[in-house]
């Protein structure tokens, strides 16, 4: 299961991005059970996302690597150029929080206000589709990636939106 520990926020980081969760999911199923705990719960928002919204932004990626080969030249001339460098550090690190979409993959992965159950059953039918389907775009900003790869991807993005739901206790 995913470790939940805060995030220590450093000066350079926006003030939303302190207290978030540290998380690392070994398996989409992880992805699933923490989206799922934190249903239902109190919650601390901490960024410009609702869960449902995250979990909207999380299944959209999910679907892209299957269906979006039109997008990729769609993304900054700039990023496609440096993006494959960042390659396996952002698939063994994960991403850093504060990029900010725009243009034509803003209007594909920016999600639209949807309540947490919505957002739920969009993401738990994108890990489906993920077993289920074992075509990949080979296609993305960072390079070309392998099945196994997007799947690890796929994780590491989730760690990143979901850091950003915090369980409030019930004490």
């Amino acid at each position: 299961m995913a470790e939940a520990k805060p995030v220590s926020g450093t000066l350079s980081l926006p003030p939303k991005t302190l207290g978030r969760r540290k998380l690392r999911f070994r398996t989409l199923d992880e992805i699933l059970a923490d989206a799922r705990s934190l249903t239902g719960r109190p919650v601390a928002q901490l960024g410009n996302w609702s869960l449902g919204q995250i979990c909207r932004h999380l299944a959209s990626g999910m679907r892209l690597s299957i269906d979006g080969q039109h997008l990729m030249s769609k993304w900054p001339w700039w990023l496609r150029l440096v993006g494959p460098l960042f390659k396996y550090y952002v698939l063994w690190f994960g991403l850093s929080p504060g990029y900010k979409l725009k243009g034509e993959p803003a209007r594909h992965l920016v999600p639209d206000p949807v309540d947490t159950a919505g957002g739920l059953s969009e993401l738990e039918a994108a890990v489906r589709r993920l077993r289920t389907e074992p075509q990949r775009n080979p296609r993305h900003v960072f390079g070309r990636f392998t099945r196994e790869q997007w799947d690890r991807y796929h994780m590491r993005h989730a760690e990143l939106h979901l850091s950003f739901i915090v369980p409030l206790s019930s004490t």
